[in-house]
Parts: C-alpha cells; structure tokens; sequence
C-alpha cells in the first residue's frame, strides 16, 4: 500500500506544475560592484582602522582609558 502511494507520488507533476519561475531582479551597478575584490577589501580595511582610530580616541577623551606615563 506504502508502495503504491510512493510510486503515484514519485509519478505525479503536482509539485513541479506549483512552482513557477521567479523572475530574475535586475542587477543594479552600484559603487561596490564595479569594485574588484582586492579594492573592496582595502576599503574594508581602511574603515576598519578608522573605526579603531575613532574608538581609541573616544575612550581617552572621555577618560575611560589613560595611557600610562
């Protein structure tokens, strides 16, 4: 009985006559993508050192670390 429910099911369009295409979204060409991977990675490592740089002179000016003498 198993069987024949999986045979008719295996056999059936049911499923693939649900599922239709999704249209494809067209690309946009922002700034990013016109980039090449090394390039973005540079300015992905230059904002990151500029947060850091901003972090670090946010914590001494309000105190929070003092550098040792």
């Amino acid at each position: 009985m198993l069987d024949d429910l999986r045979q008719q099911a295996s056999e059936s369009d049911f499923v693939e006559s649900l599922e239709e295409p999704l249209p494809e979204t067209p690309k946009k060409n922002t700034f990013l993508n016109l980039l090449t991977p090394a390039q973005r990675f540079i300015i992905t490592m230059l904002l990151f050192a500029a947060s850091l740089v901003i972090g670090i002179v946010l914590l001494l000016a309000t105190g929070s670390v003092v550098i040792p003498k």
